[in-house]
């Protein structure tokens, strides 16, 4: 495994990794007391990934999705530090913990947690909505409008979750991850619930997009083919803990190739 140092977290994004993850968390089963004999789960990942195209790999119950959560905001680690982009997002020691509506990034969810009375619209401007009503049927947010096109999803704009494809509620749920102009992407398994030939295609789909956007994203997933594609660095995680990290392509020189 490749040892790298998680750094202070730094105003410099240019000197700061992408993603600074050193966290250390005991999770118990729902319900379990802290003096029970329930079985725990120990979560102690530490990476630092310079790269723009991040693979969190491992086996089921590995604690991938986890790790992902606590990057999110949607896990709170016991102890440690995440940083994204330079910005630090939690800090036990300092007592930082950026709420998760504010920590910038966009988050997509392995079943796609599309509301299922809400329009795919809705749906996508669910994420921007600053009131706790539901967005308006009647609304057209230019940001919303902007990524219903470019994932050529507008037509479906008045549709709802149960009449879309697996491909096109995936599309969806890309959409309302963009819609906020997050820094970084966070995939759960995004292709895990899509049939072989769709899964290919939307690998293809997702590598043009992100390489357009030059937009930093960490994907979790178990599937090799996923980290054939995607893992310019990978983090291989197993019982909770980082067992592999593998750095497969220069960061800087993948940065200039985007920028160009």
């Amino acid at each position: 495994m490749t040892k790298l140092d998680t750094p202070a977290c730094a105003d410099s994004i240019e000197a700061a990794p992408a993603f600074a993850v050193d966290i250390d968390s005991t999770l118990r089963p729902r319900g379990a007391t802290p003096h029970s004999h329930a079985a725990h789960f120990s979560l102690r990942i530490r990476f630092s990934a310079t790269a723009r195209r991040v693979v969190v790999c491992g086996p089921s119950g590995a604690g991938k999705s986890l790790t992902l959560q606590a990057i999110a905001g949607l896990l709170r680690p016991q102890h440690g530090r995440i940083a994204v982009l330079g910005r630090c997002l939690y800090e036990s020691r300092t007592g930082v913990d950026v709420p998760a509506r504010e920590r910038e990034v966009g988050y997509l969810f392995q079943d796609y947690a599309l509301f299922p009375h809400l329009t795919v619209r809705q749906n996508v401007a669910f994420g921007l909505a600053r009131s706790i009503f539901n967005p308006a049927t009647t609304r057209r947010d230019p940001r919303v409008e902007r990524w219903l096109e470019a994932l050529g999803i507008a037509a479906l704009g008045e549709r709802y979750p149960h009449e879309l494809s697996g491909g096109q509620r995936q599309r969806t749920a890309l959409a309302r991850a963009l819609a906020r102009t997050p820094r970084a992407l966070l995939l759960d398994e995004p292709f895990a619930a899509l049939d072989p030939g769709l899964r290919s295609r939307l690998r293809d789909e997702l590598d043009a997009l992100q390489r357009r956007l030059a937009l930093p994203m960490v994907l979790v997933t178990h599937d090799e083919a996923d980290v054939a594609r995607f893992g310019d660095e990978v983090i291989e995680i197993d019982g909770g803990h980082v067992r592999r990290h593998e750095l497969r392509v220069d960061a800087r020189r993948c940065a200039l190739t985007e920028a160009a």
